[in-house]
C-alpha cells in the first residue's frame, strides 16, 4: 500500500490515515465471497482523497483493522468479535456473517434499495463479505444499546484508549457538548451507520445511562435517504431536549 510505512493504527482507528475507500462500483457481485484484500485492491482504484493526518471517513480502514486483529490474534475476525465482545455483553442475536449468500438470521425487516439501473431491490441478500468489518455485523437496537452502554461505562477499553476513539484527531474540534441536546443530557457522539435498505442509530448519554436507540428499514431514493439522519435527529430532540 502506498505511504504504508507513515500510516499507523491511531491514523486507522481515528480515520486520519488518508486511504481512500473501496466503496463504488466494485466490489458488486453478490455471489462472490471476497476477502479483504479484494476489498483493498478496490480502494487502490481511487486516488487519495486527503493526506495523512487530516481525518476523511474511509471504510477501507476498517478493513486493515480487521486484517490487523486476525493477524495477532490467529482467529478470524468473526470469532474475536463474539470471544472479545458479543458473548461477554450478552448479545445473543449479534453476529459478522462471513459468507455472501448467508444472510439475516431469523425474523427481521425487509429494507430496499436501489440497483444499478434505480430498480428498487429487497436488500435482504446483501453481499456481507463486501462489508466484513467495516459494517458487516449483524445485530439488534437492543444489542446495539448494551454495546454503546457498555462502552460508554469504560467496561470495555482503559480509559486511555476509550480516549483514542472518543477524542476528535489532532487538529480537529471537539464535538459540541450534548450534541443534539445542548447541555443536559449530554450525548455522546457516533453510533449511527446506515447499509443499503437499512439505517440505525443508539444515541447514548456520556454516562451510559440514558439512551435512544432507533432501527429502520428504508425504501426510498438516494435524495429521500439523506434525510434521515436529520429526522432521527429531531425525534431524539423531541423527546430528550425539547423547545422550551
Amino acid at each position: 500500500m502506498e505511504r504504508a510505512d507513515e500510516i499507523t493504527v491511531r491514523n486507522l482507528i481515528q480515520l486520519t490515515s488518508g486511504i481512500p475507500d473501496y466503496i463504488g462500483p466494485d466490489p458488486s457481485d453478490p455471489t462472490r465471497d471476497y476477502r479483504p484484500t479484494d476489498l483493498l485492491a478496490a480502494s487502490r482504484k481511487n486516488a487519495r482523497p486527503v493526506e495523512i493526518g487530516t481525518f476523511n471517513y474511509s471504510n477501507t480502514n476498517y478493513i486493515l483493522l480487521g486484517m490487523i486483529i486476525e493477524k495477532l490474534s490467529g482467529r478470524p475476525l468473526a470469532a474475536e468479535l463474539n470471544r472479545r465482545l458479543f458473548a461477554p455483553l450478552g448479545m445473543r442475536d449479534t453476529y459478522l456473517p462471513t459468507k455472501a449468500a448467508e444472510g439475516i438470521k431469523g425474523p427481521h425487516g425487509h429494507g430496499y434499495a436501489p440497483d444499478e439501473t434505480g430498480t428498487m431491490r429487497d436488500a435482504d441478500k446483501i453481499n456481507a463479505t463486501t462489508m466484513l468489518g467495516a459494517g458487516g455485523v449483524i445485530s439488534t437496537a437492543r444489542e446495539m444499546s448494551v454495546f454503546q452502554r457498555a462502552f460508554r461505562q469504560g467496561k470495555l477499553l482503559p480509559a486511555s484508549l476509550t480516549k483514542v476513539i472518543t477524542d476528535p484527531p489532532p487538529g480537529q474540534p471537539s464535538p459540541p457538548a450534548g450534541g443534539a441536546c445542548s447541555g443536559n443530557p449530554e450525548f455522546a457522539a457516533g453510533g449511527g451507520g446506515s447499509a443499503p435498505g437499512f439505517t440505525a442509530a443508539t444515541l447514548t448519554s456520556s454516562d451510559g445511562r440514558l439512551q435512544f436507540a432507533v432501527s429502520l428499514t428504508l425504501a426510498m431514493d438516494d435524495a429521500e435517504r439523506g434525510t434521515v439522519p436529520s429526522r432521527i435527529t429531531n425525534a431524539l430532540k423531541s423527546l430528550f431536549c425539547p423547545a422550551k
